[in-house]
């Protein structure tokens, strides 16, 4: 099974196969493992993405200092780097090395799930007394 990493206030939609076929739902634990491999988008290239700063060079600031690795206030307060060294510079150093991301612990805050389900109405068939077959 693999994981996705979903910074609060996200919304994921299943539709199709996706839903229909696939087991999906929050696995009840205190820490997530990030990991390259185990989540879909811990990745070089999903963390490029998601934090392109990071990779920004000084002289591609606007005429100012370059601002030093900043992340969300989520990532700075739910990411744990194993390595023991700031997480902004972990990360920044694996994006720069074009390495995967660091393998870090995710603490879960308070999470909720709602489910909709969109049932498509279905025709009944009734026999000739109006009664239901």
């Amino acid at each position: 099974a693999r994981s996705l990493l979903l910074p609060p206030r996200s919304l994921l939609l299943f539709s199709g196969s996706a839903y229909s076929k696939h087991l999906h739902g929050i696995a009840e634990r205190r820490l997530d493992e990030l990991e390259e491999g185990h989540v879909a988008n811990w990745t070089h290239e999903a963390c490029a993405q998601r934090w392109p700063h990071l990779l920004a060079s000084p002289s591609d600031s606007e005429g100012g200092p370059c601002k030093k690795a900043a992340l969300p206030e989520w990532a700075l307060q739910q990411l744990e780097v194993s390595s023991g060294s700031p997480l902004a510079a972990s990360i920044q150093g694996s994006l720069s090395r074009g390495s995967p991301p660091p393998s870090c612990g995710l603490l879960r805050g308070e999470r909720f799930s709602l489910t909709i389900r969109r049932v498509p109405p279905t025709v009944s068939s009734s026999n000739e007394s109006g009664e239901h077959a």
